[in-house]
């Protein structure tokens, strides 16, 4: 087993010398999912398969919601504050999961199977899951234009927005779709 980084819409290997891919989270963070779905059928042999896992629904994903929505409740902006937002939403992909499915055909795929699956995280109280929140390192980046102040009030807001699914018996996680392309 070898692991190497590569752009994963011009890998320059070698057409047709895999029999599978596995891409966990990693199409919606390339800048084109389109050219990433045509090298991954360039790439793989005749029957070979890729399997694909991208962000679903938003509204069924509070482990990408709650910080945010904490943030509002507060009352603060980061933009204002400097923090850039992203440039691309993470959840676009699974608006559309017929486009989705469409594409792949498109880019040299004969068969596509999509569905979704939720994953949920294993915390199972408001207080835990808002320190993994606030010790996440890209969390902390962001967030490291708050005062003390404000991010004690802002772990508060955390904990109350969380507790609203655990204590009804919901575990936290993210609508996840899982995209299975055959070549």
């Amino acid at each position: 087993f070898e692991a190497v980084v590569l752009n994963a819409e011009d890998t320059g290997l070698e057409a047709e010398s895999f029999n599978a891919i596995i891409a966990n989270f990693v199409i919606q963070l390339t800048p084109s999912a389109d050219a990433m779905m045509k090298e991954c059928a360039r790439l793989l042999k005749t029957g070979g398969r890729v399997a694909v896992s991208f962000l679903g629904d938003k509204a069924k994903s509070p482990l990408r919601t709650i910080v945010p929505q904490s943030l509002k409740e507060l009352g603060v902006n980061l933009s204002e504050r400097g923090v850039l937002p992203p440039q691309k939403d993470d959840f676009e992909l699974g608006q559309d999961l017929q486009s989705v499915k469409r594409r792949f055909l498109s880019a040299g795929f004969s068969k596509v199977f999509i569905y979704n699956s939720p994953m949920n995280l294993d915390m199972v109280s408001a207080e835990e899951f808002a320190k993994s929140q606030l010790e996440f390192p890209m969390i902390q980046n962001m967030l490291s234009v708050l005062s003390r102040d404000e991010k004690l009030e802002l772990e508060k807001i955390i904990v109350k927005n969380a507790a609203k699914y655990l204590d009804h018996g919901e575990l936290i996680g993210v609508d996840a779709v899982i995209a299975l392309a055959i070549k």
